[in-house]
């Protein structure tokens, strides 16, 4: 296969990262990859999902205005967390398409 088609086909691949390390015989800087951002992934969605419901237990609860039911729900998503971890799914992604190279 010529490289400038591998090199396309390594690009269309690179949805998730890592996958174009294999493509271009990186198979332990794939699993780096991958592995990183699908923790990332995971973690976030996991984590969102738990607030989500936490906030739809407390906004369809009996009463919002008793006992500092509005002070909980600003604090329920934890916004600076779900941050971080997009930063850094980013970053690995942004490495991982940076860090395909012709050998």
């Amino acid at each position: 296969m010529p490289l400038s088609r591998l090199l396309g086909l390594v690009a269309k691949c690179n949805a998730v990262a890592g996958a174009g390390q294999l493509y271009m015989r990186q198979p332990l800087m794939s699993r780096v990859y991958a592995i990183g951002f699908l923790a990332c992934l995971t973690t976030m969605r996991w984590k969102f999902l738990g607030a989500y419901f936490d906030y739809l237990q407390l906004s369809t609860s009996d009463d919002i205005l008793e006992a500092d039911n509005l002070e909980q729900l600003t604090h329920v998503l934890p916004t600076r967390m779900l941050g971080a971890l997009s930063i850094v799914g980013i970053a690995i992604y942004l490495a991982s398409s940076g860090a395909v190279t012709p050998p």
